[in-house]
């Protein structure tokens, strides 16, 4: 592993839409590159002198695990002590509860060569503390937009299983959309089989052409949400359960509607706002801009 110049690192290869996007659009930069994740341990411990890169995710949280924010941030030490440079970039950060995990982590991300997140709340969150901190975008918004199917009629709903006790009852003209193969296994249990569509198993730009076949859109995943909003879907809906959705959607909130009330996208008299996708452009250019990395 030592003469590999590259590394992407990050939650590769568990099937979860969102990480597998970032993946395909890292791998698109950074064409010479090795890929390791959580999965490649052995692998891990054999890296050094190279450049680590993590373009972008959730990694730094306590929410999934406390052992999970230590791991993550015992890798990154790990790796500045084999003598790697390690670009921690597009990130999202938290919620971390953690007073101990929020001290080490501020220890570590101090030492690192380059660190960009992707919202301004996330810039907030960290520049209290670090001056080392940038603001990018998620590394998603590099994806070529959608063109948005005119007079479309079709609806979907992209439930966050992991978090969600309860499930409203979907009409049956409304499709239903897994975002990573955990969510498909927690679904089959309440939905018929033919009515879940496993977009996880999906490319990214067949992920947004197939969501710019629909008028309306409810979403809990952030990336369902960020890739709604770039295939141009006209109606986006979301509930911020997770402070990463929360972030992201006050950035664009002239954009998505946010509802307290599942049930209200069925309501006659709610007057939703439209899709514009007026912050497209500025995503864009904060993505690529935090996804630069010195020459090596």
């Amino acid at each position: 592993m030592n003469n590999i110049k590259k590394i992407l690192y990050g939650y590769f290869g568990f099937k979860n839409a969102g990480d597998e996007v970032i993946l395909e659009i890292a791998k698109r930069h950074f064409p010479d590159s090795r890929v390791l994740s959580s999965k490649h341990r052995r692998e891990s411990f054999l890296v050094s002198k190279s450049t680590v890169i993590f373009p972008g995710g959730s990694l730094l949280q306590d929410r999934t695990s406390l052992k999970s924010l230590f791991f993550y941030l015992s890798v990154i030490s790990f790796f500045k002590k084999r003598g790697c440079k390690v670009y921690m970039l597009n990130q999202g950060i938290g919620p971390i509860k953690s007073e101990l995990g929020k001290r080490l982590m501020y220890r570590i991300l101090r030492s690192v060569d380059r660190l960009t997140v992707r919202t301004k709340g996330d810039y907030i969150f960290l520049s209290k503390k670090l001056q080392n901190v940038e603001l990018g975008a998620d590394t998603a918004f590099l994806l070529e937009p959608g063109e948005p199917m005119e007079n479309s009629e079709r609806n979907a709903v992209v439930f966050k299983t992991v978090y969600r006790e309860k499930y409203p009852k979907i009409p049956m003209e409304w499709d239903i959309l897994a975002f990573s193969k955990r969510d498909m296994a927690n679904l089959l249990n309440i939905y018929e089989k033919k009515r879940i569509i496993p977009v996880y198993m999906m490319k990214a730009n067949e992920m947004i052409d197939m969501l710019s076949k629909y008028e309306r859109v409810y979403a809990e995943p952030l990336h369902a949400i960020i890739l709604s909003y770039l295939a141009g879907v006209k109606e986006i809906f979301t509930m911020p359960y997770d402070i990463k959705v929360e972030y992201f959607t006050k950035e664009i909130k002239s954009d998505i509607n946010l509802i307290d009330d599942f049930k209200k996208i069925f309501d006659p008299m709610f007057n939703p706002l439209k899709n514009n996708r007026k912050h497209l452009s500025k995503l864009k250019q904060r993505a690529a801009f935090g996804l630069e990395i010195d020459d090596v």
